[in-house]
This record gives C-alpha cells, structure tokens and sequence, in this order.
C-alpha cells in the first residue's frame, strides 16, 4: 500500500490509514470514519445474462475489483452523511 501511494501520489504526505493499514494489515474504517466500500450503478446499454446462483447461498459469486490508477486518500462518512 505504501509503495503504491509513493508510486502515484510521489512526496504527498501520506493518509493516517496508510500507517495504519501497514502496522495491522488492515484499516479500521470506524476508527477513520472512511467510507468502506462504494457502489457506482449505470444504466445498462444491452442486454446482460442473469449468472447462475449458489443454491446454500443464493449468490452468485460473479463480482470485479477495480483498483484506481492512484492511491485514494480516503472518503470520509462525514462527507456523505453517516450510515445506519
């Protein structure tokens, strides 16, 4: 993570998280009040095929990670509004 902030973000002091993530292996969203995940939806253009399901789970296991071109600083809840 550190590298890839470096790499992208070049002598930008780093995020709080940053240290963190790489002291404990992970980010501790509550404790940074950062978003933890963010969802884009865009209307479809075509046609898309239904994925089949897990019968246990009902889920069907077909997701994409994205990882953006530079290292994000961190959205905070605040800027949105808090989660319930």
């Amino acid at each position: 993570m550190t590298e890839w902030w470096k790499r992208t973000r070049g002598n930008q002091p780093a995020s709080e998280w940053i240290s963190f993530f790489e002291d404990e292996e992970y980010v501790d969203s509550e404790e940074f009040e950062l978003l933890e995940y963010l969802i884009r939806l865009t209307p479809l253009t075509e046609e898309v095929p239904v994925p089949e399901l897990y019968n246990d789970t009902r889920w069907c296991n077909v997701y994409e990670v994205r990882h953006p071109s530079i290292s994000p600083v961190g959205i905070k809840r605040a800027k949105y509004g808090q989660l319930s």
